[in-house]
């Protein structure tokens, strides 16, 4: 389906609960687009595979099935070849990292923004950085973003929340960031738990970001397609 709206000429919004929905969704996009980037807005690396992984959750993997590493059932969702580009990925607001991660981190060619450099640099500088980084790199980005990149103080309603994390301000700057740069093709927002939910702060915190983000949309995927 996200095939399909991008090759339309559509943006799709792809809403969940668990972020192994992002296999799909860049699996989809990277059909659409020759060299599609990857921005991942996540408390967790979700870059674990089958054998570094402490859970075995899925939904802690699917970056790196994304651009080829771990289990070959992952890796080949939808098409048998590998999704994204390493160096086409930008990870910001991680702060809740296993060890295998942090050692794929380590060797990786991808950009990882964490919390700790969020807060050392400034948010304004790291919408810089990732849109420059991406400038001239890629024909278009996918983003895919989790609701536990926010300070679990301001939305509790996800399965795994985790406090120091993004402002809802900062969310809407990197969202909106993007929507304005004219490169976002395609937009996951995931990992929303009414049950978790209190007074429905995450809700609404969701509902704010995708209107805004949506309202800010400037994109054009004409001379992008591999159709």
């Amino acid at each position: 389906k996200v095939y399909e709206s991008i090759s339309n000429g559509n943006f799709p919004l792809i809403l969940g609960g668990d972020h192994s929905l992002g296999l799909g969704s860049i699996a989809g996009a990277s059909k659409s687009i020759k060299n599609l980037g990857v921005v991942w807005i996540d408390a967790h690396g979700d870059i674990n595979t089958d054998i570094t992984s402490p859970t075995g959750n899925i939904h802690g993997m699917p970056l790196a099935a994304s651009f080829g590493i771990g289990h070959e059932a992952l890796v080949n969702v939808y098409e048998n070849r590998v999704k994204i580009k390493e160096e086409n990925v930008f990870h910001i607001a991680g702060r809740d990292l296993d060890e295998g991660e942090v050692e794929l981190i380590k060797g990786s060619k991808g950009q990882f923004y964490t919390m700790d450099k969020v807060k050392k640099l400034g948010i304004k500088n790291v919408v810089k950085d990732m849109l420059n980084y991406f400038k001239n790199k890629v024909d278009a980005v996918h983003v895919s973003f989790d609701l536990d990149s926010i300070d679990s103080l301001f939305a509790p309603g996800t399965g795994t929340p985790v406090k120091d994390g993004l402002s809802v301000e900062d969310a809407k700057y990197i969202l909106e960031s993007l929507a304005l740069s004219g490169m976002m093709c395609s937009l996951d927002i995931v990992e929303l738990n009414p049950v978790l939910d209190k007074d429905n702060k995450t809700l609404d915190i969701a509902m704010y970001l995708i209107k805004n983000t949506l309202s800010k949309l400037k994109y054009g995927l004409e001379n992008k397609l591999t159709a």
